[in-house]
């Protein structure tokens, strides 16, 4: 039973507000301030010890109850909570930086204040303004629509709602409008690339020739990103192995997993003249992720007369990585191959990363075989010997005479074709068709033979001489 009173305050006056205690759906005994007024604040204590009972008895669910409370609480107070979810993940601070910013900037601009106002069409409103006002791209739209919809997948899970409330946002064709086209240098380009550095005598973003030389052989010949190539210490090798590997831990790799990849036989000789020289653990390549790596791959390029910018895109640092799946391909190694290697979850998009030029497409048109090679050779058939066919044997060709069955001459209208010298018999060819030379069904053992049908394209053949017919 709930229970209203007074309080006394720090100066031993009665306080102005009444008090009740009431027992929650949990069972326990709460306490909480009431009204001015008695009467108003033992019917709000009546209410919260109802609710507590329908909890408890099972009339009300829980979750029912838990989810009424988020409808009307702020939408701020959500995203808040989201964030200590992403911290809890692990992701990098740049990400969670980033996904909230976008959350943040949708919901203040079109002024959400609960979760009854985030929907699907006012989004949408807001972000085709974003489209018109700050010019964003179609890549940059769907940005927007992934951090969004993670946070209303977040809302379904952690049971503030029941089903995404931005379920069916609609995305953009990011192949329509392409902000940041980037191209693959050929294998040509990237040794004088790598050509360039070394023989460059002026440090780039704090890194000598000789520096950016290795880091080019290194992200083209592994395809790491350039986080990941950042990470990289003395330490995340082992060359002595029967397969030499290297380790990309899963704090510094995209997808947050470990990475164990093989090494190619140029870099390993690289690695061991290289890695002796340096400090134990210490890193190959230090700040990496802080430096413009895109002004480096510049500043080369144009030493040696190759645009950076070209129709077919931009080469920057992550242009190398582009190169590495392209080459892994136009070599011959297999799709599925070549996502391991690039560690890819999906091979739709190590597609987006090969670029195959003309001169490939040519060549690998050239493997297909062709007709002339695979045609047999037909020999030539010989000919039929010429036939001087006489005027008697085209008669007995078109003249067509029963056998007299048993050894009886057959008449018809009174002539016995067996007495007729100039005709000729031939045996019935409806016979074992169960018909006679007339066309009649012949019965066997008493029984009346299986009658035949014949279709108008298949009709009886002539069974007598022409000249007969005219008798």
């Amino acid at each position: 039973m709930a229970s209203v009173y007074k309080r006394t305050c720090k100066n031993g006056k009665p306080s102005k507000y009444w008090y009740f205690s009431y027992t929650d759906e949990n069972g326990k005994r709460r306490m909480a301030r009431g009204l001015t007024d008695k009467r108003l604040t033992e019917q709000l204590a009546a209410k919260r010890e109802e609710q507590g009972d329908r909890v408890r008895t099972g009339l009300v669910d829980p979750a029912e109850k838990q989810r009424a409370e988020a409808r009307k609480a702020a939408l701020s107070s959500h995203v808040d909570a989201f964030e200590n979810h992403l911290n809890s993940k692990g992701n990098t601070g740049k990400h969670n930086k980033l996904t909230l910013s976008r959350i943040r900037a949708v919901i203040e601009d079109g002024a959400m204040a609960t979760l009854a106002d985030f929907t699907v069409e006012a989004v949408v409103e807001v972000l085709q303004d974003f489209q018109k006002e700050d010019d964003i791209g179609h890549r940059t739209y769907n940005h927007y629509v992934q951090a969004l919809d993670g946070f209303g997948r977040w809302l379904v899970a952690s049971d503030r709602v029941l089903s995404n409330p931005l379920k069916g946002l609609p995305r953009l064709n990011s192949a329509e409008d392409v902000r940041h086209k980037r191209r693959a240098l050929s294998a040509k380009e990237l040794a004088a690339l790598v050509a360039s550095a070394e023989t460059s005598k002026k440090k780039v973003q704090g890194y000598p020739g000789w520096l950016r030389a290795i880091l080019y052989r290194f992200a083209y010949l592994t395809g790491l990103r350039r986080r990941e190539l950042g990470s990289l210490t003395t330490s995340s090798f082992q060359l002595d192995d029967e397969t030499p590997i290297l380790t990309v831990e899963a704090a510094c790799s995209k997808h947050r997993k470990k990475d164990t990849l093989p090494i190619h036989p140029e870099l390993l000789g690289l690695l061991r003249e290289w890695l002796p020289t340096l400090d134990a653990g210490a890193p190959l390549f230090p700040k990496l992720e802080r430096k413009k790596t895109w002004r480096m791959v510049k500043t080369d390029l144009k030493a040696v007369g190759i645009e950076y910018e070209t129709a077919e895109g931009i080469a920057d640092f992550h242009a190398c990585r582009h190169s590495h799946v392209s080459g892994l391909v136009n070599s011959g190694v297999s799709l599925a191959h070549a996502r391991q290697l690039a560690r890819h979850g999906d091979i739709r998009m190590t597609m987006k990363y090969f670029h195959g030029d003309l001169q490939t497409q040519a060549e690998g048109l050239r493997s297909l075989p062709g007709l002339n090679s695979l045609e047999p050779k037909s020999e030539a058939l010989p000919k039929p010997a010429a036939r001087d066919a006489s005027s008697a044997d085209k008669v007995q060709r078109n003249s067509i005479a029963p056998e007299p069955l048993g050894g009886h001459s057959v008449s018809f209208a009174g002539t016995q074709v067996g007495d007729d010298p100039s005709v000729v018999p031939i045996k019935n060819p409806c016979s074992d068709r169960g018909y006679d030379a007339e066309g009649h069904s012949v019965s066997s053992g008493g029984k009346t033979a299986k009658k035949w049908r014949r279709r108008e394209s298949n009709p009886r053949p002539e069974t007598f001489p022409r000249q007969l017919l005219r008798v």
